[in-house]
């Protein structure tokens, strides 16, 4: 359950948006439901923390004002506490709050390495890495999923992509996490300062170095990229790198993270997940809608216009708040409810118009690596300790979740009725008697344990009566010889969807006579592996 309180009802107007507190420590959903039906387009008030701004909560005026950048600049900033300061320093410099013709070369300039082409090397990279973390995770049983797993997946890929060392990258972890947040209370301005200015300096240390000697990565390219015939300032590199580790690694980290508490918060979504029953890309937009980690993107007023019959002074701050359009219920059906087969699915997790987010594509890529390595690997997370959410107006999401992680089962077998073992067959090295496992089946828990333990060890795994599930005893069987084919043999792991079709170990031999002659697995001992297969009572398939 989220542990974040009820705000307690009060006049709008004595409402603070802009507190860091409210967000780390309050569930608003209830306050936006409310703002979308009383005031969908809201003035707050002047604070101590700045100048008044209007607040957008309702889906559609969200996306008239983030499609219209000639009345709703990003040129003054698009952090709300940027614009309560007087506006951004990298204004008409940076991507993300620049408009127009500047906005569209620089763009152009950086569509080409955020390409699913050109990202082919850095997502199958992403793939392996977040499985080995996950597979690490999962053996230490106990973890911060957020600290020791989701930190460490989006900023990989995006230091890849800018060329930074591998032993500075806990280094940008740290710094990144100061310059929008704070993990142990509301944010102070000299932290939060130190935080952004040490990203800027490590990058104009990087971009010095890149001009030297390019490499194959994102600084390099902005060093020796020409914008409208005139290469890119120094000033204009280093803010650019600046945007896209912040854009690339907290929004996605925060998704992460957010998405297993919610997996673990709704068990029937997890197993629809687990099971196959919900398509991992739906399973994704749903979790960046659920989440929706950067909640808000700020605009100024260009001109006095009528928003939803408000007048808009040109000057004015104008927010938009993505956290509300995403469960606006004149969008999406039951909004409150977190479903993994949800579509459509048009959430503004990543923006909208001239300004969706230019790493959609690899932020999606990174949550369907977690989900699948999750899928695979994980037969079960629970909390095994309180959440930390993090202090921002901007961002939203927790910098400590502890999770104890159950291993799941390399399932080699459909379910199947009971039948007892075949007559006359020793299964191996397993001496256990159906009358040990119970009249029921052999759980995934069980096939998990198999799996894990050397084949010689099978003899030692007990079975549980708590471990009974809805497995026949064929699985408990396949299970072992899966391990012993592909351990002892070299054979390629099954793909989930092969799994599901072997259901008997005749399956399995078929299975491997087709590898062996397609020449895709070689058997490197045609009398041991006879030896192997004659233990289940069959003839070894030959090439």
């Amino acid at each position: 359950m989220d542990t974040r309180r009820a705000l307690a009802p009060q006049p709008l107007d004595q409402l603070d948006l802009a507190d860091p507190l409210l967000h780390a420590h309050h569930d608003l959903g209830p306050l936006w439901r409310r703002l979308r039906a009383e005031a969908p387009v809201h003035w707050q008030p002047e604070t101590a923390r700045g100048p008044g701004f209007w607040a957008v909560s309702g889906y559609a005026d969200v996306v008239s004002v983030l499609n219209d950048s000639e009345t709703f600049t990003s040129e003054r900033g698009n952090v709300l506490d940027t614009l309560l300061a007087g506006g951004d320093s990298a204004a008409g410099q940076m991507l993300a709050v620049t408009d127009g013709r500047p906005h569209q070369a620089l763009r152009s300039a950086l569509l080409k390495p955020f390409s699913p082409r050109s990202l082919e090397v850095v997502v199958e990279s992403v793939r392996r890495g977040t499985h080995a973390l996950v597979e690490e995770a999962v053996e230490r049983g106990e973890v911060d999923f957020a600290a020791e797993v989701a930190a460490h997946i989006p900023l990989a890929a995006i230091c890849d992509l800018l060329g930074v060392p591998a032993a500075e990258r806990q280094h940008i972890i740290d710094l990144t996490s100061g310059a929008l947040s704070s993990a142990d209370g509301a944010p102070t301005e000299e932290a939060t300062w130190a935080s952004r200015n040490g990203l800027l300096l490590y990058f104009s240390e990087l971009a010095a170095q890149r001009r030297a000697k390019p490499y194959d990565d994102v600084v390099s390219l902005l060093v020796t990229k020409e914008i409208d015939g005139r290469p890119l300032t120094h000033e204009e590199i280093v803010f650019n790198c600046y945007s896209i580790i912040m854009g690339g690694h907290e929004t996605t980290r925060f998704a992460m993270v957010g998405g297993l508490r919610a997996l673990m918060e709704h068990e029937d979504q997890w197993q629809a997940l687990k099971s196959g029953r919900v398509a991992t890309a739906s399973a994704v937009e749903e979790v960046l809608r659920w989440t929706t980690p950067a909640l808000h993107s700020g605009r100024t007023a260009t001109r006095d216009v009528l928003l939803d019959d408000r007048f808009v002074e040109a000057g004015d701050i104008v927010v938009t708040w993505l956290a509300s359009a995403n469960r606006d219920e004149r969008v999406f059906e039951r909004p409150d409810e977190f479903d993994l087969s949800r579509t459509p699915n048009k959430h503004l997790s990543f923006a909208h118009g001239s300004h969706f987010c230019l790493g959609a594509f690899l932020a999606r890529a990174e949550l369907t690596a977690l989900l699948e390595s999750l899928r695979e690997l994980v037969d079960k997370a629970e909390p095994a300790g309180q959440p930390r959410y993090v202090y921002s107006n901007f961002l939203s999401g927790m910098s400590a979740l502890p999770v104890s992680l159950t291993p799941s089962c390399r399932v080699l077998a459909g379910p199947v009725a009971w039948e007892g073992p075949p007559a006359g067959l020793t299964v191996g090295n397993m001496t256990h008697t159906p009358a040990a496992v119970g009249a029921e089946a052999v759980s995934a828990v069980v096939c998990g344990m198999v799996r894990l333990v050397a084949p010689r060890k099978l003899d030692q795994v007990e079975l549980d009566h708590r471990l009974v599930g809805d497995l026949g005893f064929h699985s408990l069987v396949l299970a072992e010889l899966g391990y012993n084919l592909e351990d002892l043999y070299g054979l390629r792991a099954l793909t989930p969807e092969e799994t599901m079709k072997l259901e008997r170990v005749k399956d399995v031999i078929e299975f491997v006579s087709t590898e062996v002659a397609s020449g895709r697995a070689q058997l490197p001992d045609e009398e041991e592996l006879s030896d192997l297969f004659a233990r289940y009572g069959a003839d070894a398939p030959t090439a």
